[in-house]
Formats: structure tokens, C-alpha cells, sequence
């Protein structure tokens, strides 16, 4: 019987070359050929593409071939609480075994039956909230022999975990450089259409970098040569030249995950139209930059960065529109949902909003390129260059005499939540910046209470903030500072990054609160949509400025809204268009061709409205289909159109 085209796209997809990371694979391959051996925890690490989720892949598909149990899960996708995450892992579960399975953690045993049990986080990072849970209760519930968690994240796993009784020595640490030349070769090789002539030069151009070296595989693959290819390879993950990559008909889709940052075939499906194909989405799932399983859809971090810097300078208006058009899509879903899906539709609303904003501030420039600095956990040896960095930040930020308190608690806190702390390092690996929230509950509200009580009293006035961690919901910021002595940095970009990174964290269910006296701070908090009033008490007050509090609160429909506030805040006057100007033949061409979105992208409607075939296909499917036309068109509009 002839396979289907979505079985050869996947079986395309299973064929795509795995090289190097020999000692890592041969790690995994004696986990697995193991008897019983004990749980660990592997951390793999590395900087943004350089392949840490195709190991993860790797480890998967190892694991499967071998009848053990694996699922693989994406940090950004689960909610910041304990809740959100069992919830997030059991729904994967289901996929992967099936709803009929036993629950609970008493079950497991029962549930593997003999077999070894995977579990892999991709963007780990995004859970750092709650790392200290993971550890002392989440993992306390698994079973001594046969689970490996792999963790696989930017930066470097958090010091509790090399310090802890039960897991220093069960913790592995994996952090994948470049590859080495033997494995770019191989390869380079592996691909018919690069011929043995060209590795050499691809080979230096690329550097190691995996990413690098898959884009530059496409790139021979479309037909570059000569200067053009030397080009394409040296401006790696360009955006104009990512783009070229794509096939035309997917150039929306790519739009799409550009602004949503993640995404599935349904919400493709719902909004690209009924042309939009699950081959559509296998062929999507197979370029280089796109990264996902067949229920879930991602831009590499890096390459996303770069598509949407490219939009951005191209095409804003139609960026705009289409950032719009989504909100309202997303908000609909939003509010529809299941819990187990609002975490995706929530996450895809705050990247699309965050990406929109625009406003430059003294004091924090989050519209600093996310790829200018990295923004990481802290590491036990940081300790000292963080009090010199409180050391400057006191210096215009509080009282004289009020220092040591500062010191004292960002000690304790150190050692004991470590995930609470955000830096950004220079080239050296030195702590040039840092970031302090903290989200209060049982754990870290006492500690919290007792240096800083009049502050956590004037942001959740009358509120138990020692609760559980499940019911857990307040984040507090302490600080964000960088060193002085930086002086080829930018103290106002490394703000921006490092709030933004804490920004990120949030979804439905979160408040953010915090004290500010810097009147710079409180413009931007008051651009970005927090809420302001004044404090009670006058005890947060410096000798030169009064002290408000700001909230942003993002429970119930409160994230809606503020996403909503904030997208059109980004769009400014003047930067998006009025209306265009479309005459009686423009729309008779338009419509003639309807049917074709190809035929649709060369239509003069389309270059007037700069949308791309599939947008103005699935416009007119609605106008001329929906019973009640969408707004701003009138049911006489729509009948006009159809006789037209």
C-alpha cells in the first residue's frame, strides 16, 4: 500500500540528520541499557542554537525505540505555579498514554511496568519561578529508580541543585558547545545536494553553529551559489533571508509564529483558512528554524528575533493589522478554552503585546533587541559581585544607613531561592546586571515579611501572602540594578532586558506589585499599563522622592485587557496607516480571483492593503460566507460585494 504525503513528510521529518554530541548520546544510550538505574536530573545548557532541543529530540526518540515512556514538555507552555504544571504534565501524559491510564504518582509504578520514564523541558528557564518546588516536592514524589528528568535551558542550572543532598549526586550537567569540524563535515555531508567542494568553505563560514548549519543547508538547497551563498551563510539567521527560505505559501504561517511565538495547527488552521493543510504544517515543521512536535510549533528564539526585526522594518502596517487580527483571535479563544489550552493562548497574547511596545525610557529601554543581552540564572560563585552591584544601586536608590538591610537580604535570599535572582554577564562571565522578584508564598513570604514588611503591606494590603504555592499568585519586585563600572553597557538597556525577562514569566492568575520612588521608573510603569497609588504610610518615602505603589494585575479578564492596552499603546499616531483607498475594478480583479490565494498575492488590492494571498483569501471567505458580516462591513456592504 503507497504511503500517504503526510507519512513521507514525516518520514522526511525522522531523517533529518543528528550529528555529534557522541559523549551526551552515549550517556543517554547507558541510562537506557541500564537495569535499574537510579532516578537523576540532567541539566543540558547552551546558547541559542546551538541544539539543545534536537538532543532533547534525540533522547526522545531513543527512549520511544526502546519501549520506555517519554514526554517531552516546553517550559514556556506551563503556567508559573505548581497547579498549572501537574495540570501541564498530566494532559501530556494523556497524549502519550492515553486518558484511561492510572493517575497519581502511587500509580506510576503500576503505569510503567518495568519500563524507564523520560521526562524532558525544553526553555526550562521559563519555570524557574518555581525550581525550589520542583526540588524539594515535585521530584520527592517520583520513584528512586527508572525517571530521568532532562532539563534543557540558555543558561546554567541553579546552584541548589549542585548543593543538595539528594540530588547533587544524581545530578548530570551537559553543556553543548559548537561542533567540531568532524561533525559539521558529516553533516554537510548527508545532504545529496551539498556538493563535496562546497564543505570546506561552509564549514568556516557557519563556525559549528548548529542553526548556522542548517540554514546554510537550505540555503544551497534553494540554489544559492557563489557570493550569494557566502552572503546568506555570514548573515546567518538574517531575517529577509530566513524568510527567502520559505515556500510562498507559508510565508503567513511564518508571520504568524513570528508574532505568537508558538502556536498549533488549529490556530493555523483557524486562521489561514481551510488552504492551510496538516501537509502545510508537516512542511512547516520541516524548516530548519522552526522547531515543535505535531501538536506544537515554535521559531527558533534567535531566528524569531531576526523575522520579526524584518517585518518590523518592511512591512509595519501590515505588522499592525496583523497584530490586531490576532489579539482579537487569541481573545476569543482565550475566554473559550479548557484550562489545559488557555496557558498557550495566554502566552501567545503577552508576546504579541510585549513585542508591540515601543517607548524609551531613562531609566529602562525595553525595546532593547532581546539578543543583545542574555539574561540568566545567578551561580553560587556570583555572591560577591552581586553586593557590588547593590553597593551602586543604594547609592541612588535609598537612605544612608539603610544599606546593610539590603545586603542581609539579598544574602539570605541568595541561598535559600536562588531562582529569584536574573543577571545578565559580560564577555568574561561576570555579573554586570541583576534583577530581584520574588513570588510570595509560605516558603518566601517570611523572609520577605521580615526585611521589607511595610512594602509588602502596602502592595497586598490585608492579604495572606504566606499561602500554599498552588494558590500562590503575587510577585513581588525588589530590584533591578546594574554595576557602574560597566561602562560598555548600557545601564537603561540591561534594565529593560532584565524587566522584560521578568515580564515574561506572567499569564493568567499573576499580580506583579512593587514601590517605586525614581520618577523615570514610574513613567514607564505608567506607558506599560500598571496601575498607580499612593502609599499609606510615608515610610517608603527618600529624603528626595514619594513613594506609589504599582500593580498589574493579571488575573481573570485583567490580562486581556492590559494586553489589549498594550498593543494599542504600541501602535502610536502615524506609524499606522489610514484608511486605503480600493476603487470598484481593484475589488472586481480581487474577486475574479478569489479562489486562489496565489493569484490573490499579485492582485492590486493585495499590494494596496500590503496583505499577503492567504490573509485577503480568508478576509473574503468571511465577508461573502458569515451570516453576520465582521465589522466595520454592513449586511447591504457584504451583498454588495457578492454581485460585484
Amino acid at each position: 500500500m503507497p504511503t500517504s504525503s503526510s507519512q513521507n513528510v514525516a518520514n522526511a521529518r525522522v531523517q533529518r540528520p543528528f550529528v555529534g554530541r557522541t559523549a551526551e548520546i552515549q550517556t543517554f544510550r547507558n541510562w537506557v541499557q541500564a537495569a535499574e538505574p537510579p532516578t537523576q536530573m540532567w541539566t543540558v545548557s547552551g546558547m541559542g542554537g546551538i541544539g539543545k532541543s534536537s538532543l532533547l529530540a534525540e533522547f526522545i526518540k531513543m527512549a520511544r525505540g526502546h519501549d520506555h515512556v517519554a514526554v517531552r514538555l516546553d517550559g514556556r507552555l506551563s503556567s508559573p505555579s505548581p497547579t498549572g504544571f501537574l495540570e501541564y504534565l498530566r494532559t501530556s501524559l494523556d497524549m502519550e498514554l492515553g486518558p484511561n491510564r492510572p493517575h497519581g504518582f502511587a500509580q506510576l509504578p503500576i503505569l510503567l511496568s518495568g519500563r524507564k520514564f523520560l521526562i524532558a523541558i525544553d526553555n526550562f528557564e521559563a519555570l524557574r519561578a518555581m525550581e525550589t518546588w520542583l526540588m524539594e516536592d515535585f521530584f520527592s514524589r517520583l520513584p528512586d529508580v527508572n525517571v530521568l528528568f532532562v532539563s534543557a535551558s540558555r543558561q546554567h542550572i541553579s546552584h541548589i541543585w549542585e548543593s543538595h543532598d539528594y540530588w547533587q549526586e544524581r545530578l548530570q550537567v551537559m553543556p553543548l558547545g559548537h561542533l567540531s569540524q568532524a561533525d559539521m563535515q558529516q553533516y554537510f555531508l548527508k545532504h545529496k545536494h551539498i556538493h563535496p567542494a562546497q564543505v570546506d568553505p561552509l564549514i568556516h563560514l557557519t563556525g559549528g553553529h548548529p542553526l548556522s548549519l542548517q540554514l546554510a543547508v537550505e540555503a544551497v538547497h534553494s540554489g544559492l551559489e557563489g557570493d550569494a551563498l557566502l552572503q546568506f551563510v555570514a548573515a546567518k539567521v538574517s531575517g529577509h533571508l530566513l524568510q527567502d527560505l520559505v515556500d510562498e505559501s507559508l510565508h503567513t504561517a511564518v508571520d504568524i509564529l513570528t508574532l505568537l511565538s508558538s502556536t498549533n495547527h488549529d490556530v493555523l488552521r483557524d486562521l489561514l483558512g481551510p488552504t492551510f493543510t496538516q501537509k502545510k504544517y508537516h512542511q512547516l515543521m520541516d524548516i530548519s528554524f522552526v522547531v515543535g512536535t505535531p501538536s506544537l510549533l515554535a521559531l527558533h528564539d534567535v531566528a524569531r528575533s531576526h523575522l520579526l526585526f524584518d517585518f518590523r522594518s518592511r512591512q509595519p502596517q501590515r505588522l499592525a493589522r496583523l497584530r490586531f487580527r490576532l489579539h482579537d483571535y487569541l481573545q476569543r479563544k482565550l475566554l473559550t478554552a479548557p484550562p489545559e489550552a488557555k496557558m498557550l493562548y495566554a502566552r501567545s497574547l503577552l508576546t504579541l503585546s510585549l513585542d508591540a511596545f515601543e517607548y524609551h525610557s531613562e531609566y529602562a529601554d525595553v525595546t532593547v533587541d532581546p539578543l543583545k543581552y542574555e539574561v540568566v540564572a545567578v551561580r553560587r560563585d556570583d555572591l560577591p559581585r552581586l553586593h557590588a552591584i547593590l553597593d551602586d544601586w543604594c547609592t541612588y536608590s535609598v537612605d544612608s544607613g539603610e544599606e546593610q538591610a539590603y545586603h542581609d537580604f539579598l544574602e539570605e535570599l541568595f541561598f535559600s531561592f536562588p531562582e529569584c535572582f536574573r543577571v545578565i554577564r559580560n564577555e568574561l562571565g561576570q555579573v554586570v546586571a541583576m534583577f530581584i522578584s520574588v513570588l510570595l508564598h509560605e516558603g518566601t513570604a517570611p523572609l520577605v515579611l521580615r526585611y521589607f514588611t511595610t512594602e509588602v503591606r502596602e502592595c497586598f494590603p490585608g492579604e495572606n501572602v504566606a499561602c500554599s504555592p498552588e494558590e500562590s499568585n503575587c510577585f513581588l519586585a525588589v530590584l533591578g540594578a546594574f554595576a557602574f563600572d560597566a561602562i560598555d553597557y548600557s545601564g537603561a538597556e540591561m534594565i529593560g532586558a532584565l524587566a522584560k525577562d521578568t515580564l515574561s514569566v506572567s499569564g493568567q492568575g499573576i499580580r506583579f506589585a512593587l514601590v517605586v520612588t525614581h520618577p523615570a521608573l514610574k513613567e514607564l510603569l505608567t506607558r506599560l499599563g500598571f496601575s498607580r497609588r499612593e502609599t499609606v504610610s510615608r515610610e517608603c518615602d527618600t529624603l528626595e522622592h514619594t513613594a506609589e505603589v504599582f500593580e498589574l494585575d493579571l488575573r481573570e479578564d485583567g490580562f486581556v485587557r492590559w494586553t489589549r492596552r498594550l498593543l494599542e499603546s504600541g501602535q502610536s499616531a502615524g506609524r499606522v496607516r489610514g484608511p486605503v483607498e480600493v476603487d470598484v475594478s481593484m475589488l472586481r480583479e480581487a474577486l475574479s480571483v478569489a479562489r486562489s490565494p496565489k493569484k490573490l498575492y499579485a492582485s492590486e488590492l493585495a499590494k494596496a492593503m500590503e496583505l499577503d494571498g492567504d490573509t485577503l483569501f480568508e478576509w473574503f471567505q468571511r465577508v461573502l460566507s458569515e451570516e453576520m458580516p465582521p465589522a466595520p462591513l454592513t449586511a447591504s456592504s457584504q451583498s454588495l460585494l457578492r454581485v460585484l
